[in-house]
């Protein structure tokens, strides 16, 4: 989690060190380790808003997702008060509230809420995975290229990271994988079939470099180009 939430502070144009802190507090020893809440179940619960409702204090060890969004909030406040505090006190207030807010904001709210969320989603792909006959993993394969194309296929890391740390391992790369490597299979038949030097010398090279993982020249280049071999 500090990794992560190192690297989305700065996607999200925050300061890096700060996220890093969401990331730590996330992972606090106080809070039970969330590798042996399924051995050991939760042990302890705490009351927020005054006790409008209860907490599990676990830690986020394995989760992405609920890091990415507090990071996100944090940026958001620490933005906002840049705007509104004066310069001569900004070094101190800014990081400390929006450290503070955003702190208390993820263990309450964001970090239960986007557990459960990502969980339900994990568990979601690897039912679907193991649907019988490799019929989930043949349309996930199938959908991976048509996400590229759209430029959202960046959105499986999440997934891939999610299942590796709930499970050990992930049923993702392996589809991704292959789905890349048909790609350049695709682009090499057009390669072999065509009377084209120019086609030729395009399809050749872009389908060793799909087979590396790096689809992007073999699809739009090429498969794309003749819709057949997409």
């Amino acid at each position: 989690p500090i990794l992560i939430a190192f690297s989305a502070a700065k996607v999200f144009g925050g300061n890096q060190f700060l996220g890093a802190v969401i990331g730590m507090i996330m992972i606090h020893p106080n809070l039970q380790n969330a590798w042996t809440v399924a051995s050991e179940g939760v042990q302890t619960y705490q009351s927020v808003f005054g006790g409008l409702y209860k907490i599990p204090l676990v830690g986020y060890q394995g989760h992405v997702i609920p890091v990415i969004i507090a990071v996100w909030l944090m940026c958001q406040i620490e933005k906002r008060l840049h705007k509104v505090v004066p310069a001569m006190i900004d070094l101190f207030v800014t990081p400390l509230v929006s450290v503070f807010v955003t702190g208390y904001l993820t263990l309450a709210v964001i970090g239960p809420i986007f557990t459960t969320l990502e969980d339900g989603i994990i568990n979601g792909v690897q039912i679907f995975d193991q649907l019988p006959f490799g019929i989930g993993s043949f349309i996930m394969g199938g959908l991976y290229a048509v996400t590229v194309v759209a430029g959202i296929h960046h959105m499986y890391t999440l997934i891939d990271l999610g299942q590796l740390a709930k499970f050990g391992f992930t049923y993702w790369l392996p589809l991704a994988s292959a789905a890349n490597v048909a790609q350049g299979g695709a682009a090499f038949a057009v390669a072999l079939k065509s009377k084209n030097a120019k086609v030729k010398s395009m399809a050749l090279p872009s389908a060793l470099s799909a087979c590396m993982g790096i689809t992007e020249p073999a699809i739009f280049g090429v498969n794309l180009r003749y819709f057949k071999p997409f």
